[in-house]
């Protein structure tokens, strides 16, 4: 969600993959699914400037094993050793044969390796660190970017949180009942920090009220 990571996710990943950039487009992460599936996401919070610098190992391993099994895929399939396939972008060789990512993609799903290929080194790059246009800009500057105060979905309703303006200060009191009769408002939920738990995403005290507007 940090400034220009959306590109930067993509061209991590495509570096590896090697696929042609312009037909490179990007999905933003369910965080849904990342609580419902029990954190399935290795990192999904948005602090301290970290994505590149932190999280660049394990998207480019991404890119890199998705290669790997889609050769495997194609050697199984040509009857080759994996060593002679060339995976260029989005394009699979071995001698005579050729075929897209496309046509393995199903059977590359499938394929374990006996162990994950390393990632490439900065002298190999061939998409980072060179100038890229950010994939956002189109969006933002045409209006027709979806931010996350445009969502509407049946039955949606709204929660404005108030917290202690000192780190980790408690919750004296609050008093739901000077407001509870407001046509608008549904009700008030206290949050609790955890005991021992102040790490820079745990929760703090504070109050949430709840209402349909």
């Amino acid at each position: 969600m940090g400034q220009g990571g959306l590109t930067s996710v993509a061209l991590l990943i495509a570096e590896e993959l090697d696929v042609e950039w312009a037909k490179v487009q990007c999905v933003f992460a369910d965080a849904n699914r990342h609580v419902r599936n029990n954190k399935e996401y290795i990192v999904m919070s948005a602090h301290g400037s970290q994505l590149v610098r932190l999280q660049h190992p394990h998207l480019m391993q991404a890119g890199a094993s998705a290669r790997e099994r889609l050769k495997e895929a194609a050697a199984q399939a040509w009857g080759v050793q994996r060593s002679a396939v060339v995976a260029l972008q989005g394009v699979l060789t071995s001698g005579n044969r050729t075929g897209t990512y496309a046509e393995f993609a199903t059977a590359a799903s499938k394929i374990k390796l006996d162990k994950e290929p390393a990632i490439k080194t900065p002298d190999q790059w061939t998409l980072l660190g060179k100038p890229k246009q950010r994939m956002d800009i189109p969006h933002k500057v045409d209006g027709s970017a979806q931010y996350s105060i445009d969502t509407r979905i049946p039955g949606m309703v709204y929660a404005a949180v108030k917290a202690s303006p000192a780190p980790w200060g408690t919750l004296k009191s609050y008093n739901f009942d000077a407001i509870k009769n407001h046509p608008s408002v549904i009700a008030a939920v206290e949050l609790k920090a955890v005991p021992g738990k102040r790490g820079q995403p745990d929760m703090q005290n504070a109050i949430a009220v709840v209402a349909d507007s």
